[in-house]
């Protein structure tokens, strides 16, 4: 039997990763080991040696001798750490004491990821991830410090292998650069060109570039999408709603007072007489004005950084794969096959309805990654690859029909759910899961045991007090108020957009509100689909339409509340395995014009 070629991570393997662990090391001394040091110096009278100069040097060479061990145990790992190529699979040998051999067919592997850390990249090298569709238990090879050129041939092996292709020598067509197809919009930003130098230089040992395919469609982020992809971005919207809470709040406190002709000084009186008396007016606005400002300074740096993180944003199709990078300091990309995908998603959140954007994903199955030292942490991976963060809600379909011309054909929403499932979303969200109005009972009963308690109690400023409670509830109140009414509108706005439609290849399910979320399942993607009933339902003649995937860590469910039984009985016949039934395009005219409002490209 012929003997695989062996291949050996880089030697930065050892020394680089002492070197990040370094900077960790070092503040952890110094904050654990500095100062009991000079409480010692101080206590015993020691005068032989500055205590500074004694901290330091202990810092220094506690540092050294960790680094010292962390570089020895990484050498002594290293020397078992390799990997191999087969005719039909890739295989991947590590441990010490406990070995471990991961062998994965090509056909099984989903992706081939690239992460790189600043270092990382200044050295030339990355990590590689190799992701399996392996079920609920799916795990990532994950291989360290990889030499850009030599990532780029795992791929280039990979991809190869998966379609069947023998792998001969190098040749110069293996190190021409990558072609470049069809383009998507002109569309550039003001980090593109940083993220293009940075790209071309390929660290310290980072190799010559690989050809890995031919490029058919590529696009990159506007100016424009890129700062709206930041301030949308999830920490940056969570403070800027906590913002507007406090400027909400501040508003409805000014207008109440002007309601009930409170004056300000009446409510500055009665806060400061509930309060200690050393503690003055001045530092609590102060303490006020602080927290505003650290918020806001928190919002500029998160900003800017995920800015910086999209920095050089490029999403392609590439022979049968799809392909995305982004990143300026730290890089990411991720290579996708395109029968891996399980779903498509065109989501839009609050602020993306409002002005008419949305990104777009594809949902495949996500893995968790195990170093293949002696390391056992494990850490899950998105179940979402997003091929667009912020785009025209107009352009979704585009940007699918030319990634992935395979799943271009999507179906029309024109089954709605049910005429009741308005009067059960009202009570569904407004009541039963409603929290303004649970926030309403709460608040009356703890002012009613507030107000008890402070009637009894003869030792306070009752009056005060009371007025307090009296317009904190009143607050609370019109809050409770506030919040119901959005749920309401949320439930009425599920309402008109929610439905489904299907044709012969594909299941779209919309799910509508504040933010929207439409989803495109491939006929042949779907593992089961099923419908679920309550006893309410089951009177008002409605169903949940379930359908399962193999997306997510342990399959994905995307559902649809109350459709109408008559329909998911229909869209159940459609499911039947071999079913060849041609979807009847009369429906589809008979039911457009109920569920178009505005989204006729998505639905």
């Amino acid at each position: 039997m012929e003997e695989n070629e062996k291949y050996k991570l880089h030697h930065t393997y050892i020394w680089l990763a002492s070197l990040e662990v370094l900077p960790i090391v070092f503040f952890a001394t110094v904050f654990s080991i500095v100062p009991p040091l000079f409480a010692s110096f101080e206590e015993y009278g020691i005068t032989f040696i500055d205590p500074l100069v004694a901290s330091i040097l202990i810092t220094v060479l506690f540092t050294l001798l960790v680094a010292g061990i962390i570089l020895g145990v990484q050498a002594l790992f290293y020397k078992y750490i390799w990997y191999e190529f087969g005719s039909d699979d890739f295989n991947y040998y590590s441990g010490v004491l406990s070995k471990k051999h991961a062998h994965v067919p090509y056909l099984k592997i989903q992706s081939v990821n690239q992460k790189a850390t600043l270092l990382q990249r200044l050295a030339g090298v990355c990590t590689v991830e190799i992701e399996t569709a392996g079920g609920s238990s799916n795990k990532a090879i994950k291989i360290a410090y990889v030499k850009n050129e030599e990532a780029e041939r795992i791929r280039q092996r990979v991809f190869k292998g998966k379609q069947g292709l023998p792998y001969g020598a190098e040749n110069a067509d293996d190190l021409a650069s990558n072609t470049l197809g069809e383009s998507g919009a002109n569309k550039h930003n003001v980090l593109d060109y940083p993220a293009e130098y940075s790209d071309r230089f390929r660290g310290v040992f980072g190799g010559s570039e690989l050809n890995t395919g031919f490029t058919t469609y590529e696009y990159s982020l506007s100016n424009k999408e890129l700062i709206l992809s930041a301030i949308t971005g999830k920490s940056t919207f969570s403070i800027t709603l906590l913002l507007g809470l406090v400027s909400v709040t501040v508003a409805t406190l000014s207008f109440l007072m002007d309601a009930l002709f409170v004056s300000e000084d009446a409510i500055i009186q009665a806060v400061y007489n509930v309060t200690l008396d050393s503690v003055g007016m001045n530092i609590l606005l102060a303490l006020f004005a602080s927290i505003v400002f650290f918020l806001i300074s928190i919002w500029v740096v998160i900003t800017i950084g995920t800015c910086i993180s999209y920095g050089g944003f490029r999403a392609r199709r590439k022979d049968n794969r799809v392909e995305v990078e982004y990143g300026i300091l730290s890089h990411r990309f991720s290579g996708m096959d395109i029968d891996r995908i399980q779903s498509i998603h065109i989501s839009q959140s609050f602020f993306q309805r409002i002005i008419g954007y949305c990104s777009v994903s594809y949902g495949r199955i996500a893995a968790s990654s195990e170093d293949g030292g002696s390391d056992k942490s494990v850490s899950l991976t998105a179940d979402r690859l997003i091929v667009h963060p912020f785009l025209k809600l107009s352009c979704a379909q585009e940007i699918v029909e030319s990634l992935t011309p395979e799943y271009g054909d999507m179906p029309r929403c024109v089954h709605r759910v049910g005429r009741c499932a308005l009067r059960r979303a009202l009570i569904r969200k407004v009541i039963l899961c409603g929290g303004g109005f649970w926030l309403a009972v709460v608040t009356l009963i703890v002012s009613r045991l507030s107000l008890w308690a402070v009637s009894d109690a003869s030792s306070i400023d009752a009056p005060a007090i009371n007025e307090l409670i009296s317009i904190g509830t009143l607050v609370l109140f019109v809050l409770s108020f506030v919040i119901a009414a959005a749920e309401a509108i949320e439930a009425v706005l599920w309402y008109r957009f929610s439905g489904f439609g299907y044709n012969e290849h594909a299941l779209l399910i919309r799910n509508g509100g504040f933010s929207t979320s439409v989803v495109v399942v491939p006929r042949r993607k779907m593992q089961f689909g099923y419908q679920r009933t309550n006893p309410f339902q089951r009177r008002l003649n409605v169903a949940t339409l379930i359908v399962v995937t193999a997306a997510g860590y342990s399959c994905k469910k995307e559902r649809l509340i109350d459709a109408t039984q008559k329909d998911v009985t229909a869209w159940l016949q459609w499911m039947l395995p071999r079913n060849n039934v041609r979807y009847d395009d009369s429906q589809e005219h008979e039911a457009r014009g109920c569920c178009e409002q505005g989204h006729q490209h998505t639905s």
